[in-house]
């Protein structure tokens, strides 16, 4: 399960490496909190998966691979979208 805290430490390391600064502002301001359960890969996976929507690099293995691909699909993740 992800921790809210989780979540917020991943998506305000990424802002502050974004060169969005709209996307920063709103995140210094904004105080989402949510929890998902059951999610494939926990806090680590859902990390690579916000890093890579950043473009931010990430590594691929034989580990994290198949959490990755499962991630995308519980997020909906399409190449429909690119």
């Amino acid at each position: 399960m992800i921790t809210e805290q989780e979540k917020n430490d991943t998506v305000e390391s990424v802002s502050e490496n974004s060169k969005n600064e709209e996307i920063r502002e709103e995140t210094d301001t904004e105080h989402a909190h949510t929890t998902l359960p059951d999610f494939p890969g926990g806090s680590e996976t859902f990390e690579a998966a916000v890093k890579y929507c950043y473009a931010i690099k990430i590594e691929l293995t034989l580990l994290n691979v198949a959490q990755l691909r499962c991630t995308g699909e519980v997020l909906e993740m399409m190449e429909d979208y690119w």
